[in-house]
């Protein structure tokens, strides 16, 4: 039987996203230190990133720090097979080469699935397996997921993607791929990232999909504060025809969302803002006669009458004098 670890969206970044802790590097890295463990337990062939590897698209926004050290714990992990995504490069395909993803791909830390055409090799007992991947393309082309044609007749073909691939919906609230879309791929298994929540392992005729869960868990809705990070297993084996099984497995690493996202600063930042509304609207609708005289010593004097908190007149006339400017 051979193995393949399949995971997605890690996000690694310096600074932790706008709803997350100071802990998120941290937390990120703790997470990879698991994945990195459970490649050698299973023996692990590769192991297949299905796109956004760091989370700050502008390389400015990046240290050579964790670069380094990002480097240095994927390339203990055995052979490491990617596809950019949306949030890997920034502008066109081209300016990859000066990306931190495109810094891993020519330190030999990754390999780029999306500039294989013919895809990369392996074995399974007496028989190939080829795996291709396609980077993200914005505007969802479906040729992301309509992966090539192999050659070699006989071998399991493996196509890794990134981006929103969906189940059969009846309606499209965002632009994203039906999978009764793609089903015409070449592909025996496909593998995809990009929407955080991920689904289920399903099989359409003879054709196995899977949407991969995020690593990572940026914002405190409800979809990352109720779900666990998780990675899974793909497992592959030749008896008389192809058989593949795709296991998902929890991340142990991943602590509770309560102690990840910055729930209280959010709920201040939340009830400071509808009082600020609330002030800006009842400041709107007063009877001052504020014509003739200055609207700063009119808003301070309201704020008075009515005990408004400080840091919300502040930010009143912050904005006050913004508009004057």
């Amino acid at each position: 039987m051979t193995r393949f670890l399949v995971f997605a969206d890690v996000h690694l970044s310096d600074g932790p996203p706008e709803q997350r802790e100071d802990s998120y590097y941290e937390d990120i890295m703790a997470k990879l230190r698991e994945l990195q463990g459970v490649a050698h337990k299973i023996g692990a062939t590769a192991t297949l990133i299905a796109g956004d590897l760091f989370h700050r698209k502008n390389p400015r926004d990046v240290s050579h720090r964790m670069v380094r050290e990002y480097g240095a714990l994927l390339r203990d992990f055995g052979p490491v097979l990617a596809v950019p995504g949306n949030h890997d490069y920034r502008g066109s395909l081209e300016a990859l080469e000066r990306s931190p993803y495109g810094v891993l791909r020519e330190w030999g830390v990754i390999e780029d699935l999306s500039m294989y055409e013919h895809g990369l090799w392996f074995t399974s007992g007496t028989r190939s397996v080829g795996i291709t991947g396609a980077a993200y393309r914005p505007n969802e082309p479906r040729g992301m997921y309509l992966a090539p044609k192999l050659e070699q007749e006989g071998a399991l073909h493996i196509h890794v993607c990134h981006g929103m691939l969906m189940p059969v919906t009846t309606s499209k609230p965002f632009e994203f791929t039906n999978l009764a879309e793609v089903e015409a791929t070449h592909a025996n298994i496909t593998l995809c990232g990009h929407y955080h929540p991920g689904w289920k392992a399903q099989w359409r005729g003879d054709k196995l999909f899977y949407m991969c869960s995020a690593v990572a868990r940026l914002a405190a809705h409800e979809s990352d504060m109720s779900r666990k990070p998780s990675f899974a297993v793909l497992s592959v084996e030749y008896e008389e025809k192809w058989k593949a099984r795709i296991t998902e497995i929890s991340l142990k690493t991943a602590r509770p969302a309560e102690a990840v996202f910055a729930v209280e600063a959010m709920k201040k930042k939340k009830s400071r803002e509808a009082e600020l509304a609330r002030f800006e609207q009842e400041l709107t609708a007063s009877t001052f006669e504020i014509a003739s005289m200055d609207i700063r010593a009119a808003a301070r004097e309201f704020a008075s009458e009515r005990n408004v908190d400080a840091a919300v007149l502040n930010e009143v006339l912050s904005l006050l004098e913004e508009a004057e400017a």
